[in-house]
């Protein structure tokens, strides 16, 4: 029965672990850099969720276009709010920081896996290695 339960209860919440690809409300991303590395390790798997408001000291992802690769997102924190409504965000490593529309902000940071995203790309490799030795 508590098996059951379990497995009701996982079903039932799964939709509010959905990514916002496929209507849900979190996004995945894997953290590349060291500019929050006081609070998030690089290579850590962070999840963030869409949210109508966000405050000081709230980490969160926003876009921006990086010259040749086209859209990043970036986890900074929110350090101020700005009268016009703009925030100002920065790496808690970073010295300086940036003014950011609200628009392009994709969610607040729900929690971090340290070193997930390593993981996760050495098993997006594993089955090119296994090809490649198999010819």
């Amino acid at each position: 029965m508590k098996l059951i339960l379990g497995l009701a209860l996982a079903l039932l919440s799964l939709p509010l672990w959905l990514p916002t690809a496929l209507g849900g409300e979190m996004s995945y991303h894997f953290v590349l850099s060291g500019s929050m590395k006081e609070t998030i390790q690089p290579g850590s798997l962070i999840i963030l969720r869409r949210s109508e408001t966000y405050t000081i000291g709230d980490v969160v992802g926003y876009r921006q276009e990086l010259a040749g690769e086209g859209d990043a997102i970036i986890i900074h924190r929110i350090m101020t709010q700005q009268p016009s409504g703009r925030y100002f965000i920065k790496g808690d490593a970073n010295p300086e920081g940036e003014d950011v529309d609200p628009h392009v902000i994709t969610g607040r940071m729900i929690t971090a896996v340290p070193y997930l995203g390593y993981v996760v790309e050495a098993m997006q490799t594993i089955p090119f290695v296994v090809k490649e030795l198999a010819l």
